[in-house]
């Protein structure tokens, strides 16, 4: 019975109605038209795409935060640099003035010390120069009689003893009526005193060298008729006392050449000052020899 089922249901025949229904004619398939794509898993494309697109959101947010981050903290170190520098550089400034201010005291020292001792070794120099040399000294005594008045006629010119002899060609000056030439052991040598009446002329080495180191450096200094000191003393000790200054006579109404400036007097003129130098000069040329 079975049998008999199977073989009538292979060779049944189908229907018009069924084969229609249930069967498709199979065509040639169009070689010349482009495949269509095959859609991928709708399911495993959307996780696989966002998995990737939150990646990439991460990448560019961690880039833009490390970019603003590092933009941040190089204005935020550039500021911190800045203001350090600033209160070092201030510090810096501070330190450097109270250095300039010993610096500036240690100048002054300095400078006033070499001045002390140049006018030491001036002194010295002078000294033996004067004692050596009194070539020199008619030319100032000829100064000194030239600051004297017109209208006088008789004059007076003291002047060390050893210097008499340099001084005698003097007596014949056709300026003067007369002229008496007279030693005194109370002047130094290498100075003249030209008095006429109230007239007077103080060119005495003292007298000269004062005027000299007031005109250069506004200060006076021991002169070779002082006593020469065993160490260069500051200037504040080496300051002449009122009685190691040359004294002004009442007797002196004449402003003469070369006469000593009151103290604290810088004259216009000096014309005594040059021949100091002249003598100065000649005093280290005689060291010199001396040395030699």
């Amino acid at each position: 019975m079975s049998s008999s089922n199977d073989d009538s249901l292979l060779t049944r025949p189908l229907a018009p109605e069924d084969w229609q229904a249930l069967v498709d004619a199979w065509e040639l398939p169009d070689f010349a038209a482009s495949p269509e794509p095959e859609v991928p898993d709708a399911d495993a494309a959307t996780v696989e795409e966002l998995a990737a697109l939150r990646e990439e959101a991460e990448h560019r947010g961690y880039e833009a935060g490390l970019v603003r981050g590092r933009d941040a903290g190089y204005q935020e170190g550039m500021a911190a640099a800045r203001e350090e520098i600033e209160g070092l550089e201030n510090r810096l400034r501070g330190w450097l003035s109270h250095l300039e201010r010993p610096l500036a005291l240690l100048d002054d020292e300095v400078t006033e010390q070499l001045t002390a001792l140049a006018t030491q070794i001036a002194r010295v120099m002078l000294a033996r120069e004067v004692r050596a040399d009194n070539s020199g000294l008619p030319s100032i005594a000829r100064e000194a009689l030239t600051a004297l008045p017109v209208s006088v006629r008789a004059v007076t010119l003291r002047c060390a003893p050893p210097d008499e002899s340099a001084l005698r060609e003097l007596i014949d000056d056709p300026r003067f009526e007369r002229l008496d030439l007279r030693a005194d052991a109370s002047i130094r040598a290498g100075g003249v005193i030209v008095e006429s009446g109230d007239a007077r002329v103080d060119a005495s080495l003292a007298n000269r060298w004062a005027a000299t180191l007031d005109h250069l450096i506004g200060r006076v200094y021991p002169g070779p008729d002082q006593p020469i000191p065993e160490a260069v003393a500051t200037p504040s000790e080496m300051e002449p006392s009122e009685n190691d200054q040359p004294e002004a006579t009442a007797e002196t109404p004449v402003a003469a050449k070369g006469a000593a400036p009151a103290r604290g007097h810088r004259p216009d003129t000096d014309p005594v000052a040059s021949d100091q130098s002249t003598s100065a000069g000649d005093a280290s040329q005689s060291a010199a020899r001396d040395n030699d």
